[in-house]
């Protein structure tokens, strides 16, 4: 039996930050330069996918591990602080707009919040 998280990485499982995908059904993290190199992107601004639960209404969306999420409903994210924020009350049954960039180009997705 593993410990109890904190109230941080409980909040960010809820949300989709955490390491189970929470509600959203995906997991980011900040960007990093290093990533950002790796990546060829121009700034560090965003968060990017790393994880996309399968069977999820993400996935089925098309989202996918290497996407960036450079805004959410119309609100840009500029770092993992506003992922959070963006997300926190986001619950099952919630309608969600995100621009991703992909490589060198840029979708809007929207999906209902919720399992596939």
């Amino acid at each position: 039996i593993g410990e109890a998280p904190d109230e941080r990485e409980a909040q960010q499982r809820g949300n989709g930050g955490g390491s189970r995908g929470g509600v959203l059904g995906l997991d980011v993290e900040p960007i990093t330069p290093a990533i950002a190199a790796q990546l060829n992107l121009r700034s560090t601004e965003g968060v990017i996918v790393r994880r996309v639960e399968d069977g999820s209404t993400a996935a089925d969306a098309g989202i996918q591990r290497g996407d960036v999420v450079r805004e959410i409903n119309r609100q840009r994210v500029r770092s993992q602080a506003d992922w959070d924020r963006l997300t926190k009350d986001v619950k099952e049954g919630d309608r969600i707009t995100m621009l991703l960039q992909r490589g060198q180009f840029s979708q809007y997705v929207a999906f209902t919040v919720g399992r596939g």
